[in-house]
């Protein structure tokens, strides 16, 4: 076992005892991002974390998506749609626009009107980086054209 420093953006966040440095990746990913905190309120970020050995050398590196969480449904689950007359698109396949190399899918909570927007072709603005998925809620945004 070794422990490894985890770091993002220059900054040390957590110390790890761990077998390999790609363990201890993947014990931080656990703890800090399951923890819930990263700021997810626009959408989905990417981290790039690093394990530092004892010697300070970057051993490992791994960019991790962190999702948002929707927003609680007064239906207690949410039930995803995308009904034309709603999101648009065409009729055989609503809610589904071309992006990029992708597509952005738009769907409804038939409970509370909250939005799901998916990306197939996000991308990372703190890298540039494209072809990542996203995914991002507006809470209620379609509750007057459900009746919610």
């Amino acid at each position: 076992m070794a422990i490894y420093t985890i770091r993002e953006e220059g900054n040390d966040f957590a110390t790890v005892e761990a077998a390999d440095p790609e363990t201890a990746l993947a014990t931080a990913e656990n703890e800090y991002v399951n923890g819930g905190s990263y700021d997810t309120s626009n959408g989905t970020i990417w981290v790039t974390w690093h394990a530092i050995d004892e010697s300070g050398e970057c051993v490992a590196s791994r960019t991790i998506r962190i999702d948002p969480r929707a927003p609680k449904c007064c239906g207690g689950e949410h039930d995803w749609r995308s009904p034309h007359a709603i999101v648009g698109g065409l009729k055989e396949n609503p809610g589904v626009h071309g992006h990029g190399g992708g597509v952005i899918i738009t769907e409804v909570c038939m409970h509370c009107g909250c939005e799901r927007v998916t990306d197939t072709w996000a991308q990372d603005r703190a890298t540039g980086r494209q072809g990542l998925e996203s995914v991002a809620y507006e809470a209620r945004k379609y509750a007057d054209e459900i009746g919610a």
